[in-house]
């Protein structure tokens, strides 16, 4: 895990990556330096292909889905996607798109799409997050913060899911304050009550980041003044 998925990578790029390894060879006659740039070459053609990967089109991504995956790459850097790479680590893939790219690409989704169910709102959250890549994560996260007042306790069990393979307290905490908190806030009589006994084995669970959020959630039901972790978590950032 951990790639780092650069996206926006045209074809006319390779030919220049190719005139930049020759002067390379040329004026330094370093081959370390030579086979970095062939590793650059050789990038940059796979990602020109993306694409057209047959993988890609065989593997039942929604028109909502496709619309999400395919903006966040089109805004994605490979300096940007570098950077969280060496900042994060290996635990997830990324395609390099700023925060501010992901919330953008969900308004333009509620645009594009007007009026979404429940259920398109959610299968569409979990088509996002069973991709491991950041991006796509945070925007699962972003999508459902905006459709907060169409979920319920039931959600929770997916929600739950997501948890369990946040992999990074980047993805975990902004999905647990973000959404979760203010979930359960909404919700009163039987549902809350059933909410808050999922919560309650949460606690105890044996995975750690769904330990994390419920600790985390509990904390701030109880003392509403508390602030989240520190800083703004990933979907607050532009």
């Amino acid at each position: 895990m951990g790639t780092v998925l650069v996206a926006q990578a045209g074809t006319g790029s390779i030919p220049a990556a190719v005139v930049l390894l020759v002067a390379i060879v040329k004026i330094t006659g370093q081959v370390n330096a030579a086979v970095a740039a062939v590793a650059a070459v050789a990038a940059v053609a796979a990602v020109a292909a993306v694409g057209t990967d047959p993988q890609r089109q065989n593997r039942g991504m929604s028109d909502a889905g496709d619309f999400v995956d395919l903006t966040l790459q089109n805004e994605a850097t490979w300096e940007r996607a570098a950077q969280a790479n060496a900042r994060w680590g290996y635990e997830l893939d990324f395609y390099g798109a700023s925060v501010g790219a992901v919330r953008g690409t969900i308004r333009d989704l509620t645009r594009r799409y007007k009026n979404m169910t429940h259920d398109e709102v959610t299968a569409l959250s979990t088509e996002l997050w069973n991709v491991p890549v950041f991006e796509r994560r945070l925007a699962a996260i972003v999508l459902l913060q905006a459709n907060l007042s169409r979920l319920d306790n039931t959600d929770l069990t997916r929600i739950e899911g997501f948890l369990r393979g946040a992999m990074l307290p980047e993805i975990s905490d902004p999905l647990t304050f973000d959404v979760v908190v203010p979930l359960i806030e909404a919700l009163s009589g039987s549902n809350r009550t059933r909410a808050e006994t999922a919560l309650e084995r949460w606690a105890h669970d044996g995975n750690p980041w769904l330990r994390r959020a419920a600790h985390g959630i509990a904390a701030k039901l109880a003392s509403p003044e508390i602030s989240d972790p520190p800083g703004k978590s990933p979907s607050q950032r532009s």
